[in-house]
C-alpha cells in the first residue's frame, strides 16, 4: 500500500489499542498527567481534562475496530460475488481492508466498478439477443 494515509493508520490504531486494552482509562490519564505533563496541560486546556481525552481514545479505538470489520465484510462480499475471486484472494483482500481500511478499499473499488460494468454489458447483450430471436420468431409466424 503506497498511500501515505495507509501508513499512518497502523501506528495510530496500535497506539489507541495499547492505550485502551493495556493502559485503560486510568493508565492513559496518568500518562498524560504525570509522564507527559507538557502534553497533559495542553490537552486539559483544549478538552477540559486528560481523562476526557482517554475516553475519546477508547471510543475512537472501538469505532475503528467496528468500522474496519464492516469494511472488510463489504470488500469480502464484493470479492466473492462481484469479482468472483477464489477463497485465498477473497481472504487476502478482506485482511488487507481489515488492517488498513479505506485506503485499501479505494484500491478495490475500481475493480468492482469494472466488473459491475462488464456484467451489465453482458446482460444487455443477452437481452438484445433475446429481442432479436423474438423478432425473428414473430417474422416467421407472419410468413406462415
Amino acid at each position: 500500500v503506497t498511500k501515505p494515509a495507509a501508513r499512518g493508520i497502523w501506528p495510530t490504531i496500535l497506539a489507541m489499542g495499547y492505550g485502551t486494552l493495556v493502559l485503560g482509562i486510568d493508565g492513559m490519564t496518568d500518562l498524560w498527567d504525570h509522564k507527559m505533563s507538557f502534553m497533559g496541560t495542553k490537552i486539559a486546556q483544549t478538552l477540559g481534562s486528560t481523562e476526557r481525552l482517554s475516553y475519546v481514545i477508547c471510543i475512537l479505538f472501538w469505532f475503528s475496530v467496528v468500522a474496519h470489520g464492516l469494511e472488510a465484510l463489504y470488500g469480502w462480499y464484493h470479492c466473492r460475488t462481484t469479482l468472483r475471486l477464489g477463497l485465498q484472494q477473497q481472504l487476502h483482500w478482506a485482511l488487507l481492508v481489515a488492517a488498513v481500511g479505506g485506503p485499501v478499499l479505494l484500491e478495490l473499488n475500481p475493480l468492482i466498478t469494472v466488473a459491475t460494468r462488464a456484467e451489465a454489458k453482458k446482460k444487455e447483450a443477452a437481452r438484445d439477443d433475446d429481442d432479436d430471436d423474438k423478432k425473428e420468431k414473430d417474422k416467421d409466424k407472419k410468413e406462415s
